[in-house]
């Protein structure tokens, strides 16, 4: 039997869409965030996908990557995030019984990451060599360069990770002014 969705709005405006199986010992939890690449500034393309980056990277109860990992790891989770057009999104899979400590993480990457000028600097080298991958892979090229001629000229024909010349460029406060936007 398929599992029934179901939505509900909070009173904050947050969406809540859950697909119960009750068959299955095991959740994924996903915050999807409507923050993709189509919602940067000109000069400012990656920043998204950065920012989905940094959010692993240290958080207010996860000060670093390591405490994140071993929380989640700690309980047989698996954790992953990626970038859209229109979202940004991170997930935890795991046994139902973690539910809530996965929620929680979840919560504090999310909402309150750190940014530190630190892990800013690291993680640049690390996109732009995933930068190099999708462009020496040739179907990623040419979904690559298929979305630039399409969308010409607008925020959906940027690429979603960036260009070297705008990754280079970022630093902190891109990151908070997009958060804030």
């Amino acid at each position: 039997m398929l599992p029934q969705f179901k939505e509900i709005t909070l009173q904050n405006g947050l969406k809540v869409i859950t697909a119960v199986d009750s068959n299955s010992p095991s959740f994924t939890l996903l915050f999807s965030v409507l923050a993709g690449s189509r919602f940067e500034e000109e000069g400012k393309e990656g920043t998204a996908h950065y920012l989905e980056h940094l959010a692993f990277k240290g958080s207010s109860k996860y000060p670093t990557q390591l405490d994140v990992a071993q929380e989640v790891e700690g309980f047989g989770g698996e954790w992953n995030a990626y970038t859209g057009e229109e979202t940004i999104g991170y997930y935890i899979r795991a046994a139902s019984s973690n539910f809530d400590k996965a929620f929680e993480v979840l919560e504090d990457i999310v909402f309150h990451p750190k940014l530190e000028e630190k892990e800013i600097d690291n993680e640049r080298g690390v996109i732009l060599e995933e930068y190099k991958l999708y462009h020496d892979d040739p179907k990623s090229w040419v979904d690559i360069k298929s979305e630039e001629l399409l969308f010409a000229g607008h925020q959906l024909g940027e690429n979603i990770v960036g260009q070297p010349e705008t990754i280079a460029k970022l630093v902190r406060q891109d990151f908070l002014d997009y958060r804030a936007k």
